[in-house]
C-alpha cells in the first residue's frame, strides 16, 4: 500500500513539474520576463561549459597542428627531392660542358700538330706509388702499338706497354719506371724528367745549377729516342733548389696532363713531321711560355 502510494506522488509530481516546464518555455518564448533570471544563472553555468569544451578544443588544436606539421613535412620532402634533382641536372650539364670543351681542345691539338692520332677513353686509373697506371679503350683491333704515345690537349701522358684486342694499358709518366728527355721551352736546355710514384709530381735531372731554368718554365719532349713527338709539354717546374755544394740543381715539375675517368686522351702515330712550335700548350699558370 506504501509502495503504491510513492508511486502515486512521484507520478503527481512529474505531473506539475511537466506543466511548470511548459508554462516556462511558453512565458520564455512570448516575453522577455525570465531574461534577467537566465542572466543571473547563466554565469555560474559558464565555468563549467567552458571546462565541458576544453577536450574539444584541445582535441582541435592537436588535429591542426599534426595537419599543419604534416604539411610542411610534406613539402619539406618535395623541395629535398626537388633540390637533388637540380643538383644532379647541373652536374651533368656541367659534365657535358667539360667534356665538349676538352674533345674540342683534343681535336685542335690533333690537327694544329698535323700527326695521325686515335681518339680513346680511360676506363679506369690505377695511381699506387710503385705502378701509375691508365686503361684504354682501344687495342689491336684498332691498330694500337707497343710504346705508342698517349696525349691529350695539354700535354703528353705516358705510353702504351700492354695491349689486348679491345683495351691498351698506358703506363704515365709519374711512375717510378718512367723517363723522358725534354727542353725547356723557353731556353732550349736539355733535361731528364723522372716518375716518382706521385701522380702530381715529377724529378728534373741534368741541368747543372748556373743552367737557364725558373719556376714557371715549360718542359716540352726532344723527340730524342722516338718515344713522344717533339715539342709535346710534359711539365711545368714548380720548385728549384740551388745548392751551391752541389753540380746540379734540385728540380721538381707538375706533370701538366691529366687522367680522367670519361675525358678522352689520343693515340699519337710517330711522325717526323711535326714542328715542335705548332704544338699547342696550355700551362697552369694560364701564360704560354716561348
Amino acid at each position: 500500500m506504501s509502495t503504491n502510494r510513492s508511486k502515486s506522488n512521484l507520478d503527481l509530481k512529474f505531473f506539475w513539474l511537466s506543466i511548470a516546464a511548459v508554462i516556462l518555455i511558453v512565458v520564455e518564448t512570448n516575453t522577455a520576463m525570465l531574461q534577467n533570471l537566465r542572466v543571473v544563472i547563466s554565469i555560474p553555468v559558464k565555468p563549467l561549459l567552458e571546462v565541458a569544451q576544453v577536450p574539444t578544443r584541445l582535441g582541435n588544436l592537436y588535429q591542426t597542428i599534426f595537419e599543419e606539421r604534416e604539411l610542411l613535412r610534406k613539402l619539406n620532402n618535395e623541395l629535398v627531392e626537388e633540390n637533388k634533382t637540380l643538383r644532379n641536372e647541373l652536374i651533368n650539364l656541367k659534365n657535358a660542358e667539360d667534356r665538349n670543351a676538352w674533345m674540342g681542345e683534343l681535336l685542335y691539338a690533333s690537327e694544329k700538330a698535323e700527326i695521325p692520332v686515335l681518339s680513346a677513353t680511360p676506363t679506369s686509373i690505377q695511381l699506387e706509388p710503385l705502378a701509375q697506371k691508365i686503361i684504354v679503350d682501344r687495342g689491336s683491333n684498332d691498330g694500337v702499338v707497343m710504346g705508342q704515345s698517349v696525349i691529350d690537349h695539354r700535354g703528353v701522358i705516358g705510353q702504351v706497354t700492354s695491349i689486348s684486342m679491345s683495351d691498351s694499358a698506358v703506363t704515365l709518366l709519374t711512375d717510378p719506371n718512367q723517363s723522358l728527355s725534354v727542353r725547356v721551352r723557353r731556353s732550349g736546355v736539355k733535361a731528364v724528367v723522372h716518375g716518382l710514384g706521385d701522380p702530381n709530381r715529377l724529378a728534373v735531372s741534368g741541368l747543372r745549377s748556373e743552367q737557364d731554368v725558373q719556376v714557371g718554365d715549360i718542359l716540352v719532349t726532344t723527340g730524342f729516342g722516338e718515344k713522344f713527338p717533339a715539342g709535346y709539354p710534359v711539365a711545368e717546374v714548380i720548385d728549384i733548389d740551388r745548392n751551391q755544394n752541389a753540380q746540379f740543381a734540385d728540380i721538381s715539375a707538375v706533370p701538366l696532363a691529366a687522367h680522367d675517368p670519361g675525358f678522352q686522351v689520343l693515340l699519337v702515330w710517330k711522325n717526323n713531321s711535326v714542328d715542335s712550335d705548332e704544338v699547342p700548350v696550355v700551362t697552369l699558370n694560364d701564360s704560354n711560355q716561348e
